[in-house]
């Protein structure tokens, strides 16, 4: 039972990690040229599937996560409004998939704390953004980057970086990575 258990939390963490590091490299591939792989936002996604569905036969699914309705109403809400900010031209294809492929492992009721988190963190690159252009303090930035492009006077944000940073404080505020979540598979 004890050995289920450990497995059952190596899942758990490597999903959990899965979902990080990809969202570390889009916020890095966003940072370096405004451009998110559509593989990054597929990974994250699969690792809350692959995450809920061993959770679920291992019945730990309801101890770690909220009902699965809940997990699909949250990535469904974000992908649609998030699709009708891509038409208006307001978001870029890469950020809309990777929001909505996070928004899954938050589910509707930690929905607000990831938007909340994302927004807040999108706040600061966005006073940063204000500050390359007016101050132009780099003088040689990688050519294409963010920096390069914003110092140039592209009015651009990688929001990526915020979606990510937003994740992450995310997965902290809502217990994923607590002893109390850890706890549960002892």
């Amino acid at each position: 039972m004890i050995v289920m258990a450990i497995v059952f939390l190596i899942i758990f963490l490597a999903c959990l990690f899965t979902a990080v590091a990809f969202g570390v490299m889009a916020a890095m591939t966003d940072f370096r040229g405004m451009k998110i792989p559509n593989l990054y936002s597929v990974l994250i996604f699969a690792a809350f599937v692959v995450c809920y569905g061993a959770l679920w036969v291992g019945g730990y699914a309801d101890s770690v996560f909220s009902p699965l309705l809940s997990h699909v109403s949250a990535f469904a809400a974000v992908f649609v409004i998030t699709l009708l900010l891509f038409f208006a031209r307001v978001w870029g294809a890469g950020d809309q998939k990777l929001i909505s492929a996070y928004a899954i492992w938050f589910g509707i009721g930690g929905l607000p704390v990831f938007l909340i988190y994302t927004t807040l963190f999108g706040g600061i690159l966005g006073v940063g953004a204000l500050v390359l252009r007016k101050w132009k303090p780099f003088k040689t930035p990688p050519k294409g980057s963010w920096i390069d492009q914003v110092q140039a006077g592209a009015s651009k944000v990688p929001y990526g970086m915020a979606i990510t940073a937003g994740a992450l404080a995310s997965f902290v505020k809502i217990g994923y990575v607590s002893f109390d979540t850890l706890r549960i598979f002892s």
